[in-house]
């Protein structure tokens, strides 16, 4: 299974905007680990991401050529 933290500091996927961060609670019982980009607002949990579009190791990100989008 896959770790939210795998896709931590990536893209967000729905705006392509801004990066993912871990969704701020403040609730003493959170519910399921869920990333959120601060930009468009998306919220989205392991499994969402997971079946999303294959996405780069950290390897090829640091070393390849920035997209420009």
């Amino acid at each position: 299974m896959a770790d939210l933290r795998a896709f931590l500091g990536s893209k967000c996927p729905s705006c392509k905007m801004d990066i993912l961060q871990q969704e701020p609670s403040t609730n003493r019982m959170p519910g399921p680990d869920r990333a959120w980009c601060p930009s468009c607002g998306a919220r989205m949990t392991v499994e969402q991401l997971a079946s999303g579009p294959a996405r780069g190791g950290l390897l090829k990100r640091l070393f390849s050529k920035p997209q420009h989008g």
